[in-house]
């Protein structure tokens, strides 16, 4: 333990830094976003975006914004294209050492640089973040810490550069003695098949010493645990003989791999056989009993898997992760008890739309307001230039002069039947009241468009609890009310029967492993699947089984 005590107050030597620096900065973030900025046009000023856009004649926002005009990925593709060839000094002085690879709209997978000046802008915020999450925590950084990261080398480029998950990317990229601190490697977590990479990751972590789990949300974490529950016996065989099931699926390299990692332990097998016949269950938090911290995103349609988390790890802390995306890096979380927090200001250059703006007039962020939602643009030292990566945030209160803010929505999460304009937002917030009036718990849901007549919403709903007909049909009837009282104009059309109530499609269990495996095979990255909470179609729900309709 001493051994990781080091590391630990090491790393929070190395990070006070990068919190210093920003704090300063959240006292004064006109000056700290200007300074960013006039950075990154200066590095790049002789790139071929650089000097097309005379990066070398801008003095002012003002400037920037007069020579460059707001991007989305089509915008910036041609420049992309000649990036991923090898061409050099296009959108970035640097080379790219990587490329976050994410699934576009149209399932054509899109690749964003990532240059050794855009990993130090988004390391910062990572710092930062783990500053206070230490000096909350400081227990969770005792021991070894559970990542759940998605692969770093899906493709490659005609020229031989990674293509993969950001999260991949990091994990592989540590240094070596920080990644002793981790209690598994990263190959294991990117073992091919799902069942048999969570039993391996459970088998391998019961013998460590597990303060801290980290995922992007709480999905992985939950098939962990489920792995655990469900294999139980399984595993204290394994545990015991330090055998390794011959039922899984694993090619014979990833079965090595294991094997080398796996050692026999008949006195813990012991113990917790004991526990699992006395309680009839073994949960994480018998086998990880110095468990301190959970890091995943808590808001947004995220949030579903936030009740179960806190069932299956009592009395555990989860706090909400860095809102962030392959392209940029945007807030710094500081509270357990807080969703989101203080815009990244030293990481990157933002603008701001307020949603519903139809003038699309630009903020910078010292004039945004709290309570407010707003459309972000980013600029980076990865050559995003006033990047509108479709992402809709709201401002919860101020850190110093720092607006906070809270990711809502994508700004295509919507639907639109007859003119009711429903949004994952509305969605979101009134399964929670729905959930809160008939303490119900549900692993998996979504809000889907069924264009009969009368049109209406159906909700596609796994519950987690067996429940009869009649709170089934209150259920519905709560949740299409609470919707009604979030959405003026749904309850408008619905007044007047242009829309019908929402009904209830209930889906059979197992049904998030079912949507989370559909997503695979669209093209998504396990590890980056997000429950979607509305639909347009299901198109991407199609493998879904609808048991019952009320």
């Amino acid at each position: 333990m001493a051994k990781f005590n080091f590391i630990s107050t090491l790393g929070q030597f190395l990070r006070t830094k990068h919190a210093k620096n920003f704090e300063k900065a959240t006292l004064n973030p006109k000056e700290a976003q200007f300074k960013k900025l006039k950075n990154i046009l200066e590095k790049n000023a002789n790139t071929e975006f650089g000097k097309k856009h005379g990066f070398w004649r801008i003095n002012s926002i003002k400037d920037y914004q007069e020579n460059i005009g707001i991007n989305t990925h089509s915008e910036l593709k041609p420049y992309l294209d000649k990036m991923i060839k090898g061409e050099k000094n296009i959108l970035t002085y640097q080379e790219p050492i990587y490329y976050g690879m994410t699934t576009g709209s149209s399932g054509t997978p899109k690749l964003t640089p990532i240059t050794p000046d855009y990993r130090d802008e988004y390391q910062t915020v990572v710092h930062t973040f783990l500053y206070h999450a230490y000096k909350a925590h400081p227990k969770a950084f005792l021991g070894k810490a559970l990542y759940f990261n998605g692969s770093a080398g899906k493709v490659k480029t005609e020229t031989g550069v990674d293509c993969g998950t950001m999260s991949g990317f990091n994990f592989r990229n540590l240094p070596k003695i920080v990644q002793k601190v981790y209690a598994l490697p990263y190959e294991v977590s990117v073992i091919d098949d799902s069942f048999a990479r969570f039993y391996c990751m459970v088998l391998l972590s019961i013998p460590q010493d597990i303060t801290l789990m980290v995922a992007i949300t709480g999905a992985p974490i939950l098939s962990f645990v489920n792995a655990l529950m469900n294999q139980t016996e399984n595993l204290i065989k394994d545990l015991h003989d330090g055998t390794l099931n011959q039922s899984l699926n694993l090619t014979n390299e990833e079965r090595e791999l294991v094997k080398n990692l796996h050692k026999a332990n008949p006195i813990l097998a012991k113990n917790l056989e004991s526990i699992y016949k006395s309680k009839g269950k073994l949960y994480p938090t018998d086998v990880w009993k110095n468990l301190d911290l959970i890091m995943c995103w808590k808001g947004s349609s995220a949030g579903v898997f936030i009740n179960d988390l806190e069932k299956y790890f009592k009395g555990i802390s989860i706090r909400d992760a860095i809102y962030s995306a392959t392209e940029g890096w945007c807030n710094i979380p500081y509270s357990d008890n807080v969703l989101g927090g203080p815009l990244a200001i030293t990481a990157h250059f933002y603008e701001f739309i307020e949603e519903n703006d139809d003038t699309n007039k630009i903020l910078l962020t010292h004039e945004l307001e709290i309570g407010k939602k707003y459309r972000i643009l980013y600029t980076t030292s990865g050559g995003m230039y006033r990047y509108d990566i479709g992402d809709i945030l709201e401002v919860t209160e101020m850190y110093n002069n720092t607006p906070s803010v809270k990711f809502v929505r994508k700004v295509g999460q919507s639907c639109n039947i007859v003119g009711e304009l429903m949004s994952v937002n509305h969605v979101n917030e009134a399964i929670e009241k729905t959930f809160e009036k008939f303490n119900i718990r549900s692993a998996f849901y979504c809000l889907v468009p069924v264009y009969k007549v009368p049109p209406h919403y159906t909700l596609l709903i796994e519950f987690v609890d067996e429940i009869d007909n009649n709170t089934k049909q209150e259920f519905a009837k709560f949740f299409d009310k609470s919707i009604c009282e979030l959405n003026l104009d749904y309850y408008s059309f619905r007044d007047d029967n242009q829309l019908g109530q929402i009904t209830l499609s209930i889906l059979e269990k197992g049904s998030l492993e079912v949507f989370k495996k559909q997503q695979v095979r669209l093209g998504a990255d396990e590890a980056q699947i997000k429950p979607i909470g509305l639909a347009q179609n299901m198109d991407k729900l199609s493998d879904l089984k609808i048991i019952e309709e009320i």
